[in-house]
């Protein structure tokens, strides 16, 4: 499920704005396979979940706030509330930004674990 870095930088450019619509219909249009499941208002709906998510754990990094959002919708829903990485999340050590990274290894070790590290593109 590899993104070109020209669109991820487009997701990145619409995270920086919030914009919870265009995310839904970037996301629709790059990967239809998964997200066709859900109809258009569901779709920005988990966005929006995800985004404010991002939001509250403290992520500033906009491109992080994106991989937030996709790894939501796209791999594991609501991910940040398993309990493994909640404490992640929410630990006294590091940054955000950095606590975040390291639950984003934690998946990739668990999607390469699963034989799925295709699923894995940052």
């Amino acid at each position: 499920m590899r993104f070109s870095g020209e669109q991820f930088e487009e997701f990145n450019r619409i995270a920086a704005r919030e914009d919870d619509r265009l995310f839904a219909a970037r996301l629709r249009a790059y990967r239809p396979n998964l997200t066709n499941h859900l109809s258009d208002r569901a779709l920005v709906d988990e966005v929006k979940t995800a985004r404010e998510a991002a939001v509250e754990t403290g992520l500033r990094n906009t491109g992080l706030r994106a991989r937030f959002v996709m790894i939501h919708v796209l791999l594991t829903p609501y991910f940040w509330s398993e309990s493994e990485a909640h404490a992640m999340l929410y630990a006294a050590t590091g940054t955000p930004d950095i606590r975040f990274g390291d639950v984003c290894a934690l998946i990739r070790l668990a999607a390469a674990e699963a034989g799925c590290s295709e699923e894995i593109w940052w």
